[in-house]
């Protein structure tokens, strides 16, 4: 796997040090297992403002309830996008992993996003 090198500030590194100790990771290991953890919840379709009140602990059941609408918008998404390259025979059924391995034999009857 080849590599960059990124600036990051000395505290962020001597904190990847530290909590890479407890794991068995370098530095560099956990800033890069922390850089995909932001990346997934972004990638997530949650909204970052409803991550940051829900990690801090402000309202936290309207802050998760406003997350779950958020998932189940971007599932819906998701799903339609791959309904429809389904449709259009750009992907097969079993390369959505949403279906479940009847769903995936069942292709034709996608009207329903879940």
């Amino acid at each position: 796997m080849s590599s960059n090198s990124i600036r990051i500030s000395n505290q962020l590194f001597r904190d990847a040090q530290e909590t890479g100790e407890y794991v068995a990771r370098s530095a560099a290991q956990q800033v890069e297992f922390w850089a995909r953890i932001g990346q997934a919840l972004e990638n997530s379709g949650v909204r970052s403002q409803l991550l940051l009140e829900l990690l801090r602990g402000d309202h936290g059941t309207q802050a998760m309830a406003r997350i779950e609408d958020d998932l189940r918008a971007a599932k819906r998404i998701e799903q339609a996008r791959d309904i429809e390259a389904i449709k259009s025979g750009a992907s097969q059924p079993s390369e959505s992993i949403w279906f479940t391995e009847e769903r995936a034999k069942n292709a034709r009857a996608l009207d329903s996003p879940y």
